[in-house]
């Protein structure tokens, strides 16, 4: 999977995963209880900002004339 991505594409892909799992944990729905109402609020808008970033770093790829 990050064979195939160039150094900004894995870095992408990475903070995209991470700002992904930090809204899921801050989710009240599906995460933790007794969440401060701020990170609450945020939640969401993390999911779909990891979202964007994961579907966005999939243009980062390698040439194909790297490819062995």
């Amino acid at each position: 999977m990050l064979s195939d991505k160039n150094k900004a594409g894995k870095v992408m892909l990475i903070i995209g995963f991470t700002f992904f799992v930090i809204g899921v944990i801050f989710n009240k729905t599906m995460g933790l209880v007794g969440t401060p109402a701020f990170l609450e609020s945020i939640s969401f808008s993390l999911i779909i900002v990891g979202i964007i970033t994961i579907i966005a770093s999939n243009f980062f790829n390698k040439n194909s004339e790297n490819k062995a």
